[in-house]
């Protein structure tokens, strides 16, 4: 089976089951989100663990002082890609939380697909695929992405 990266933004309810959903359909799947990192930083740093508006804009001013300065974030994703790649177990790469700049570096790679969860039916421009994590078919609808995504259905 091919190596498939996807890029997945949305509503985290949906996101829960999503992963879920692709592990449970034997995808060997990785969660990487450079904002785990910086937490755990953070915790080293002395945060207080109150995820409030004061912490966020902390954690974004850091996730933009380690971009600047060590080119963190781009490092850090393709590091986890390449450890995809030498794997033999892992084939799947779920990235989250990923700075515009990065989604669109990373969205030029052939194996690489865009999932936005939602809790509508609307589709979102930028993304190969919106999903409604409230419609009666989302169980579905991941299970047939993810075949297309690997090419085992909707080949050309």
């Amino acid at each position: 089976m091919k190596k498939i990266v996807i890029i997945l933004d949305g509503k985290n309810e949906g996101k829960n089951v999503f992963d879920e959903t692709i592990k449970a359909e034997g995808y060997w799947c990785w969660n990487v989100n450079p904002l785990n990192l910086l937490t755990f930083l953070s915790h080293k740093l002395g945060w207080d663990k109150q995820r409030n508006r004061k912490y966020r804009d902390f954690l974004e001013e850091f996730r933009e002082l380690a971009n600047r300065s060590l080119n963190f974030e781009e490092n850090y994703v393709a590091t986890k890609m390449e450890k995809l790649e030498e794997s033999e177990k892992a084939n799947v790469i779920v990235l989250h939380s990923l700075s515009d700049e990065i989604k669109q570096k990373v969205a030029q790679k052939d194996n690489c697909y865009s999932v936005f969860i939602s809790d509508t039916d609307d589709k979102q421009e930028n993304y190969h695929v919106t999903l409604n994590y409230t419609s009666d078919t989302f169980v579905d609808d991941i299970k047939k992405t993810m075949k297309i995504m690997a090419k085992e259905e909707g080949e050309e």
